[in-house]
């Protein structure tokens, strides 16, 4: 299955209190909310969210160049963003493919039991269903859609010889 969604999708981490950028550049904070989002919405369900951060963690899109939210001079946020490569549906569809399910799984596979360098785990931690949200035909969502295509070899009749 290859899944696509609308981006990018991005990851806004918020100051408690904007924090004064300091001569070296440094603006330490305490992050005060976590924020995930698709396109510029907001996704409030954990479902979403969940779906989002397997996206942005084992999806094909790349990582940005972190954003620094600056207001009247302080740091009130950062933002993490991830995009496809290239925008190969721009003009005519809102959504991007970010990867298929079978490398998703792969590289959540391969981070979990190759988390250290140079050592690799034997048990892993189980996770029953947590790939089900991406596969369910319940799930529907305005603020993180799923455009999914299952990948099916055309059926080729035979003839009965007798």
């Amino acid at each position: 299955m290859t899944i696509g969604t609308t981006p990018p999708l991005t990851l806004r981490l918020t100051a408690d209190k904007p924090n004064a950028i300091g001569p070296d550049g440094m603006a330490p904070f305490t992050v005060g909310e976590v924020t995930i989002l698709s396109e510029d919405r907001v996704l409030t369900r954990t479902d979403e969210q969940e779906i989002a951060w397997m996206f942005m963690n084992l999806g094909e899109w790349a990582e940005q160049e972190t954003k620094a939210i600056v207001t009247d001079g302080r740091l009130s946020a950062i933002e993490f963003s991830w995009l496809p490569e290239e925008r190969l549906n721009e003009d005519t569809e809102r959504f991007e493919i970010i990867g298929t399910l079978s490398r998703m799984f792969s590289r959540h596979y391969s981070q979990q039991a190759n988390g250290e360098p140079d050592s690799v785990q034997i048990e892993l931690e189980h996770r029953p269903n947590w790939f089900a949200p991406l596969i369910s035909s319940d799930y529907k969502s305005d603020a993180l859609p799923l455009w999914r295509f299952v990948q099916q070899p055309l059926a080729v009749k035979t003839a009965n010889k007798s």
